[in-house]
């Protein structure tokens, strides 16, 4: 009976360790004349086609992959054949024969590191067991070269944050990214290069993130990260529905902002008439609260290959108080006055977004058309006041402001993409936004019109080692309110061309022209005499024109196995660039905005990760920044200087993760400001007990004083201005976290493959 015994918990145990096991198995992969196939690409899936590794086929056809008993599926995919989905049964052959597409797609690369490369974009795909390394989907996307993901959800992409997030083509945010289940991801698509309707809009760079097709089920997430003294936090909570084409999300958030010890410092300091004017206004702890809510709802239907609509609803509301205390020195006191500052602002927004995109043709041989429209509407309610009091406690300065604001704004946008040829990529994009504003005082109401549109063509081909992008468009502006006579109206045109040339697989140089322009706000033009000190006026300037902006960039991309790195030097010119300027009246020192007769930026900027392991287990990100920015105008010139420099450095286990950050205290230049980047820093630490359970604890400016940030005009200004904002709660701030997903009624395959086309992923957005 022992020996039974025994016999039976060997057996029990070498059954446990039967997912464990690992081996190694060849499978030949051929065409349909029996040739070798070079550089196939192989997927290993579980049941839930959840990717477990990745492997690459030899020159003699031959792929070793690796199979643990989880081992179900195996996807096979090559750019110039159809993929296949093969099933590892007992009747599994190790020779596989992919037949060959009938579309040409010679812009496509396969490499061996989960990327593919078209001609538009790469398209990358995580393993889930990459994936269950970090809190959240969103965190993961730091598997992709190049791509930085802070704790604190900052997100880098080649040294740009102007980044484009969608899901499924659908703009989308970074909370609903994190509350997406790891196991419904398909692929992520980078584009360097974005689409026109999204280059036509500034952005630098567009991450699609593709969902599996054919899921059931859904998923509730709930993201907290939460200070309690001081109240500070940012939480999120999702609900999402998949039920066959059609899938249902819910999502609410909240971010809290309540400090006891903020204050604002000010200085000011000007000469008009031989006389000089001082004033010094000191902070005292005061009380800054800041509250935002938000709730949408969203419906999609998504027949793969064929169409997608999306509808989004939402509302938000959001209240802001700010109730400061100051003591002010001034020479025309002999006494130190006390001061308040208190400014209410409190806003409601409603929206409804309708996203369409349709392909056309079998195959999307006719091309691909979407169209978006999103309306919006914001209440807004405003009041403010400022008091001094004499050494009586009686004020004898007394003003304040009280107004509302409705606004609407509708944005509209087309775009089709022709089909691909031989020689590249054609896209056609048009857009309109048009925004009315009603502005309510006691004294007078002020309507403002504004209406942006434009069009632009975007051409994106290959020539061997080179990528080439042009695009020619066209901008309309019109401006009009009750506050000035005449409407303002131009027409801007906006080229843009970038060459990419990449020597190599991980090796790429790129430069970017674009030309843009803009116009000047109604708030700019109105003259109305606003005063600020004794002899300190401000006002618009109704005589201003608009600008131009010339942009040219030169960078440089690499990554391997143990360092990913972006270098980018830039050149911005902008003659009669719209900028604060100050002047010397008869009267008073005027504050205003004028055209400059010069401004230009000249900047640089790396980012590198160093992987000292070569894998992500431990990363070292760093960004250093620096700038010359030089203005001239009618009466002087000023030289301003940028400097920044932060770090990141990350540990990531298989259940614990370790992060530090620190950020030195440079300065950024901007116009005839100066404003001092705060010196912070931060540790946290991530346990994850289970799967897709994680908790935490981040422990802000450790040991620290006070969290800083302020601005100051250049020194060449004739009006000397200082503000600083010190908030002392946020030192030693300790904030806990908790990132939980957990899916219901899940089907068991939730992700069958669309075979279709080797390309179906190589046009604008495809799913």
């Amino acid at each position: 009976m022992k020996k039974l015994r025994q016999i039976a918990i060997a057996i029990t145990f070498c059954f446990s360790l039967m997912p464990l096991i690992t081996f190694g198995k060849n499978i030949f992969i051929q065409n349909e004349n029996l040739e070798p196939i070079k550089g196939a690409s192989v997927t290993t899936y579980n049941n839930q086609m959840d990717s477990l590794g990745h492997f690459m086929s030899a020159e003699d056809g031959l792929c070793n992959i690796l199979i643990t008993q989880t081992t179900t599926n195996l996807i096979i995919e090559h750019p110039e054949y159809s993929s296949r989905l093969v099933n590892l049964s007992s009747s599994f052959n190790d020779t596989i024969t992919l037949m060959k597409n009938s579309v040409s797609l010679k812009e496509i690369v396969v490499n061996g590191d989960l990327m593919t490369q078209h001609l538009t974009h790469q398209s990358y795909k995580i393993p889930l067991t990459s994936m269950e390394k970090y809190s959240n989907f969103f965190q993961s996307l730091n598997e992709i070269p190049n791509l930085v993901v802070l704790g604190s959800g900052a997100l880098f992409y080649e040294g740009n944050q102007n980044v484009v997030l969608l899901l499924n083509g659908v703009e989308t945010t970074q909370i609903e990214l994190s509350s997406l289940s790891k196991d419904d991801i398909k692929n992520v698509d980078i584009y360097q290069t974005p689409p026109a309707r999204f280059a036509s809009q500034g952005a630098a760079s567009v991450i699609n993130v593709i969902t599996k097709s054919s899921l059931t089920g859904g998923n509730i997430s709930i993201n907290a990260n939460q200070s309690f003294y001081p109240l500070k936090g940012d939480n999120s909570m999702a609900m999402f529905y998949n039920y066959k084409r059609s899938r249902f999300s819910l999502i609410f958030n909240n971010e809290n902002q309540h400090y006891r010890k903020y204050s604002l410092d000010e200085q000011l300091n000007y000469s008009h008439d031989n006389t000089t004017y001082e004033k010094i206004k000191e902070g005292q702890d005061s009380k800054s609260h800041n509250d935002e809510n938000n709730l949408s709802l969203s419906f999609q239907n998504n027949k793969a290959d064929s169409y997608l609509y999306n509808l989004n609803i939402g509302a938000g509301i959001n209240h802001e108080k700010l109730t400061l205390a100051q003591n002010v020195i001034s020479q025309q006191n002999e006494t130190t006055l006390s001061a308040t500052n208190n400014l209410s602002t409190g806003f409601k927004k409603i929206w409804i977004a309708n996203y369409f995109e349709k392909n056309l043709g079998k195959e999307s041989h006719s091309g691909i058309i979407l169209g978006n429209v999103k309306w919006q509407r914001l209440f807004s309610n405003y009041t403010s006041s400022y008091k001094e009091f004499d050494s009586h406690n009686l004020p004898n300065i007394n003003v304040g402001s009280n107004y509302k604001i409705r606004y609407d704004a509708i944005f509209c946008e087309a775009q089709y993409e022709f089909p691909s040829y031989s020689w590249g990529q054609l896209s056609i994009d048009a857009y309109n936004t048009y925004k009315y504003s009603k502005y309510l005082d006691y004294e007078s109401p002020i309507f403002q019109k504004n209406n942006n549109f434009g069009t632009s063509i975007q051409l994106i081909g290959r020539k061997r080692k080179i990528i080439y992008q042009i695009e020619m468009g066209i901008r309309g502006y019109h401006t009009s309110s009750s506050s000035i006579e005449k409407s303002y109206n131009m027409w801007i045109p906006s080229p843009s061309i970038g060459i990419y040339y990449a020597p190599k697989r991980n090796l790429q140089f790129r430069i970017n022209y674009d030309y843009i322009g803009d116009i000047p706000t109604i708030a700019d033009l109105s003259e109305t005499n606003q005063w600020i000190d004794t002899k300190l006026v401000y006002h618009g300037n109704s005589t201003l024109k608009p600008y131009k902006k010339h942009d040219l960039y030169i960078t440089g991309v690499t990554n391997n196995k143990y360092l990913n790195l972006s270098l980018k030097l830039g050149y911005s010119y902008s003659p009669d660039r719209i900028c604060n300027y100050f002047i010397d009246t008869e009267n008073y020192v005027l504050e205003t905005i004028v055209n400059l007769k010069h401004y230009s930026v000249l900047s640089s900027q790396l980012d590198f990760t160093i992987k000292p392991l070569g894998k992500n287990v431990w990363t070292i990100w760093s960004r250093v920044i620096g700038a010359k920015v030089h203005g001239r105008g009618e009466n002087y010139k000023w030289d301003g200087y940028r400097f920044q420099w932060m770090m990141n450095s990350r540990i990531n286990l298989k259940k614990w993760t370790f992060e530090i950050f620190y950020q030195y205290p440079g300065k950024i230049a901007e116009g005839q400001l100066i404003r001092p980047r705060a010196e912070c820093w931060s540790i946290g630490a991530l346990y994850r007990p289970i799967k897709d359970l994680s908790l935490g604890i981040d422990w802000f400016m450790p040991f620290g004083k006070s969290f800083n940030e302020s601005e100051r005009t250049v020194g060449s200004a004739i009006v000397q201005n200082f503000s600083q904002i010190r908030i002392k709660d946020r030192a030693n701030m300790i904030s806990v976290s908790l990132s939980w997903n957990f899916s219901f009624g899940k089907n068991q395959n939730r992700a069958t493959p669309q075979f279709d086309n080797g390309d179906a992923d190589s046009g604008l957005l495809k799913k």
